[in-house]
């Protein structure tokens, strides 16, 4: 869905671990091309209390989206990965947000 200001993605693991990240630009589908701005951040609570992770400027890959997946973060990993139906996704290291793995599992 199009919404036309900040949205904040939440995710949560098996676990219990919640992170996600603020993405300020419309989620729209793109050919392999990121949006957004150095005012994205990714956040998590598996160290038991909340932690942001804003850009590092290594790069410029804060959000990408597709009808397949959307992908926050990049360089060699994303920071957060979803299907295109939102239920299963990955988190790894990211360069565009110098974080650990976000979640527990």
């Amino acid at each position: 869905m199009l919404w036309p200001g900040l949205s904040l993605l939440v995710v949560g693991d098996r676990i219990g671990a919640v992170f996600g990240s603020l993405v300020e630009v419309p989620l729209r589908p793109s050919n392999k091309k990121y949006q957004g701005t150095n005012s994205t951040f990714v956040f998590t609570n598996i160290s038991s209390h909340p932690v942001i992770y804003r850009p590092t400027g290594l790069n410029r890959y804060f959000t990408l989206c597709n009808i397949e997946f959307l992908a926050i973060g990049g360089g060699s990993h994303f920071a957060v990965y979803l299907d295109g139906d939102l239920l299963n996704g990955s988190r790894s290291v990211s360069e565009t947000y110098g974080n650990p793995c976000l979640a527990n599992s």
